[in-house]
């Protein structure tokens, strides 16, 4: 009996891939399977997910079935109100520090040249980098970090200290903020976001990252 050649076709042509499964009955064998073709013949990306579904055609015995079959991934398109991925820096000489705020954000520098704010397009989220001398002893200046936020109006709902640092986030009507304040040496160098809490999942990113990008010299003292 001569044995059965085993085939495999595959076919790529601009973006639709074609697999060809089956072969002929043999005298004496079992009957094979109905021959069957799988092709995609789409990507469609699923909003606002990172995610791509991807569309399957099968066709088996004269019939034609579209149907999902997997994922793959692509990158969402930026909403319009949400602010970029992509950061700008701004380095401080007279504390001597650098921090990140999304490009595109408006900037003033303060006349003391203590620091920076930057505000988004739509004036409706700020970020705040500065330096100043503590006064008195680390302990106090942190504390006085937190209390400013109460003082302030704000609702805490979340505090944490270390021997050298403070972060403190509380809430505002329709506003979060979020402050993480640095000690080291004579000075302490802070951080403040301001964003509509309705934006929460998209800043918690950019904050994360511009703790993680805060960079100060040491001061030697």
């Amino acid at each position: 009996m001569a044995l059965l050649p085993r085939r495999l076709a595959r076919g790529v042509t601009l973006g639709v891939v074609g697999v060809l499964v089956g072969c002929s009955a043999i005298p004496g064998l079992a009957p094979q399977a109905p021959r069957t073709t799988v092709t995609v013949i789409s990507v469609v990306p699923q909003a606002p997910a990172t995610e791509t579904q991807v569309q399957v055609q099968t066709q088996q015995g004269g019939q034609t079935r579209t149907q999902a079959s997997g994922t793959g991934t692509t990158e969402a398109p930026a909403a319009t109100s949400a602010p970029s991925s992509s950061m700008s820096r701004y380095s401080n000489p007279r504390y001597r520090f650098a921090c990140s705020y999304p490009r595109g954000w408006s900037t003033a520098e303060s006349d003391n040249g203590d620091g920076v704010t930057a505000t988004s397009p739509d004036g409706r989220s700020q970020v705040l980098c500065f330096g100043s001398s503590v006064v008195g002893d680390w302990e106090g200046e942190l504390d006085s970090r937190r209390s400013s936020f109460a003082s302030n109006g704000w609702n805490v709902t979340y505090s944490k200290r270390t021997r050298l640092w403070q972060a403190v986030s509380g809430t505002k009507g329709d506003q979060i903020r979020y402050g993480r304040y640095e000690v080291n040496g004579p000075r302490v160098i802070g951080i403040e976001w301001t964003y509509p809490a309705s934006q929460k999942a998209r800043f918690d990113g950019l904050v994360t990252r511009a703790v993680r990008d805060l960079d100060i010299t040491d001061s030697g003292g």
